[in-house]
């Protein structure tokens, strides 16, 4: 509540969250100018008070648009000239004119640095201001197609089929490919929205993607479709390892290790010499030998392309010249050879 100073006083201003202790004005008497400057920083405090828990972003929704025209220099804009408006971005409570700036083209954001002799100190010559539009389009049919100006997320693996082709996977079901060395990467079509941790091709056709909730997808036509594959388990799949066209290993959480020997239909592996640590990695030397790393220095090696699989503690020296297991998480591993890796 503010407070009651007097019958002189008409109007007080709370200070509770603002950068000033209290402001006073006077009836009757015309505002001087240091009170005129104080007045607009009360007019931009209360605007802040009232959007500050607003989430930042834009006030109104615009389409994503891009565009490469050079018509204007040191300038950008963010939606077509047809029938474009003003916009305004809130940022941390601050609302932010996006275009309309020294241009009288609403649709444009124009850098403006002027002349401005620096004989000491510093100066902020200007600010700028990012913010994403959108992120992922509408749904068709069930497959999630983000835009390809405007993906945003975790990249979790990449694979490279040749020298120009090469996809890579992420969290929300992201799915990315490049087809010039990665210069450029296009969005794909997505067949999940659940987080992806691996990509694997067999062949330049052939190729798979594994991520939480044991979900894996195969394509037989070079990613321009993916199919779901059936696994019977539910436990987030991490790492991918293959050899030649049709062997196919899959490793993941609580100790899930999956075989195909045709690459269509897998089994669990299952053995007394399993673990339940979370699997965070598997690499097949050809189709006998393998191993696989995870969570509390789990490790472990397989001479029968996956059928069974023995554990193995590796040893390393502390500090001190003594010999220790290893206990901390392994998260990748890759062998050049059967001895060095």
């Amino acid at each position: 509540m503010a407070k009651d100073l007097g019958s002189k006083v008409s109007h007080v201003f709370e200070s509770e969250n603002y950068n000033f202790n209290q402001v006073v004005f006077n009836k009757g008497r015309p505002p001087l100018d240091a009170e005129l400057n104080l007045l607009q920083e009360v007019r931009d405090q209360v605007s802040r008070k009232t959007t500050l828990n607003m989430a930042s972003g834009w006030l109104s929704y615009r389409k994503p648009f891009t565009s490469n025209s050079s018509d204007l220099v040191n300038s950008f804009y963010t939606q077509d000239e047809t029938g474009a408006i003003p916009e305004v971005a809130l940022v941390n409570g601050w609302p932010v004119v996006v275009t309309d700036s020294f241009t009288d083209k609403t649709w444009v954001n124009k850098v403006d640095l002027g002349e401005f002799p620096l004989l000491k100190g510093s100066r902020v010559d200007g600010v700028f201001l990012e913010v994403w539009r959108g992120l992922i389009s509408d749904e068709v049919e069930g497959i999630t197609t983000p835009t390809d100006a405007s993906l945003v997320s975790k990249l979790n693996a990449t694979y490279a089929v040749s020298a120009a082709v090469s996809w890579g996977v992420g969290d929300n079901g992201v799915i990315v490919k490049t087809d010039n060395g990665g210069t450029t990467w296009v969005s794909q079509k997505t067949p999940t929205a659940v987080n992806l941790h691996d990509v694997k091709f067999v062949s330049s056709t052939v190729g798979y993607i594994v991520g939480d909730s044991g979900v894996m997808f195969r394509t037989d036509n070079a990613g321009v479709s993916w199919s779901s594959v059936s696994l019977g388990v539910t436990d987030s799949l991490k790492s991918i390892a293959t050899f030649g066209d049709s062997s196919v290993w899959v490793c993941g959480n609580n100790g899930t290790i999956l075989r195909s020997t045709d690459g269509v239909v897998f089994s669990v592996i299952l053995n007394t010499n399993q673990t339940d640590s979370n699997f965070n990695s598997i690499y097949f030397n050809d189709t006998l030998v393998g191993w696989v790393c995870g969570d509390g220095g789990s490790y472990l090696r397989t001479q029968d392309g996956g059928q069974s699989w023995t554990r193995i503690t590796i040893f390393v020296t502390d500090s001190l010249g003594a010999e220790v297991a290893v206990s901390a998480n392994l998260n990748s591993l890759k062998f050049v050879n059967l001895n060095d890796g």
